[in-house]
């Protein structure tokens, strides 16, 4: 089961690909996820991913790791929300 901080960085995930680039990952589903998203299903371009970046560190108040970029896991919706999700959390914990 989903905890209430997972559903919300995915409920926010999607909506942040929905309104930049009217991709619904609800419609979709959760196959693709694991998708490659400059793979031929999804048809993004590097720079689209750029967008992503800063729309996620703005929506989610975060910063992303150089070395996840760098480890290509910032290229699926499942790579991106693990990313997030790991540094909410860590920003959780810093607060405490």
């Amino acid at each position: 089961m989903e905890d209430l901080l997972s559903i919300r960085i995915k409920e926010d995930l999607i909506k942040i690909f929905n309104n930049r680039f009217d991709i619904d990952f609800n419609e979709l589903g959760e196959d693709y996820y694991s998708k490659n998203l400059l793979g031929k299903e999804l048809k993004l371009y590097a720079r689209d991913l750029l967008y992503i970046y800063f729309d996620a560190m703005n929506d989610f108040n975060i910063s992303i790791p150089q070395e996840d970029i760098v480890q290509g896991k910032f290229s699926t919706f499942d790579g991106i929300f693990e990313i997030i999700l790991r540094q909410m959390k860590q920003k959780e914990m810093s607060a405490c």
